[in-house]
């Protein structure tokens, strides 16, 4: 009813809020990062009353270096929050 989907969209939004970590063992040996989504909502642009369904997605991050330590820095510095090693 109302009172489920309303503590739904408050859920959310307080996931939204929340940093998610990414893991630093998710580079490929060449720079680039591969990374997991479990929803299309942790994007600000996207309403939440606009999305039909959940869906996730898989993001590689092709980087033009051939080091991971670059590229880790580079993530960072978009502001990646990262787990401490």
């Amino acid at each position: 009813g109302l009172g489920a989907e309303v503590a739904r969209k408050s859920l959310i939004n307080k996931q939204r809020r929340k940093p998610k970590f990414s893991s630093r063992t998710a580079f490929d040996g060449r720079g680039n990062y591969s990374m997991g989504l479990t929803d299309q909502l942790v994007f600000p642009e996207i309403k939440i009353d606009d999305a039909e369904f959940i869906q996730g997605m898989n993001v590689c991050f092709t980087i033009a270096t051939s080091d991971d330590e670059k590229s880790l820095f580079l993530l960072k510095e978009f502001g990646f929050p990262f787990k401490l090693a």
